[in-house]
């Protein structure tokens, strides 16, 4: 009786993949190749451009590659995205986005405590020091940032509201070293296609926004944020642990603080 498993056809899209895995983990394919264009590469493997693209839509999932609207399929490596988790206290930005940052531009003002500001903050402040932040790779902007903090705890880490450079420090690391802990809710959402009004993302299909709260050591609000990015463009990860493991660990981190 023949093998159970030589019974079953493997579908063509399968074998695409699986030639274009073996390329790419041997190296044959390295990471920044370009691959040729989607027809030629169908008559290369002598498919349909449906089965090729099934196949590249797999290795896509699996960060083999990367498509870049407008250019074309690209090999990212083997370990292209082994990154660390949103469990870990840092900028979402830097933990979600597939492409790496290269710049940021920042903008600064302050503004009177309206009741948007006090509801979200859920405390009294004298002022509210309201950040915008582009981030680009080279010179393409893919990801956005819309920051407000009581003035208050930028007084008690004296920090200089005038030095452009020591605002952003603060904004991308400073806060999160002064945090506790923090939520941090993600949607999908319309409004990614006109909250970054001075430089607009790449248009996409749709967009992912985290809505992030800090919270300080008294659990006080330390700063609210809202972070913008094409869902395309978007990973989300999370390393969990066994409940015990993990109630242990988040013991003793904040006994460590």
């Amino acid at each position: 009786m023949a093998d159970r498993a030589n019974l079953i056809r493997r579908p063509k899209y399968v074998k695409v993949y699986d030639a274009l895995f073996s390329q790419i983990t041997s190296g044959a394919l390295a990471p920044g190749t370009c691959l040729p264009s989607e027809p030629d590469l169908a008559r290369q493997m002598g498919v349909s451009r449906a089965t090729l693209r099934q196949a590249l839509a797999l290795l896509q999932d699996d960060h083999l590659v990367q498509n870049i609207r407008g250019k074309g399929n690209y090999v990212m490596g083997s370990h292209a995205y082994r990154r660390v988790g949103l469990e870990t206290l840092a900028h979402p930005i830097y933990l979600c986005c597939k492409e790496p940052v290269t710049s940021t531009e920042l903008e600064m003002r302050i503004d009177v405590p309206s009741d948007y500001y006090i509801k979200n903050l859920d405390r009294q402040t004298h002022a509210v020091v309201v950040c915008n932040r582009w981030y680009r790779n080279q010179n393409k902007v893919i990801a956005y940032s819309f920051t407000f903090i009581p003035i208050e705890v930028t007084e008690q880490a004296a920090l200089d509201l005038a030095s452009n450079d020591a605002l952003k420090q603060f904004l991308e690391k400073g806060l999160y070293d002064l945090a506790a802990y923090s939520s941090l809710a993600i949607s999908n959402t319309d409004t990614g296609r006109f909250m970054p009004d001075k430089h607009q993302m790449p248009t996409a299909t749709d967009y992912a926004m985290l809505y992030e709260v800090l919270y300080g050591q008294n659990g006080d609000v330390l700063a609210v944020s809202k972070h913008y990015l094409a869902s395309e463009n978007c990973e989300i990860i999370v390393y969990t642990r066994p409940a015990a493991a993990a109630i242990e660990k988040a013991s003793q981190d904040m006994e460590g603080r």
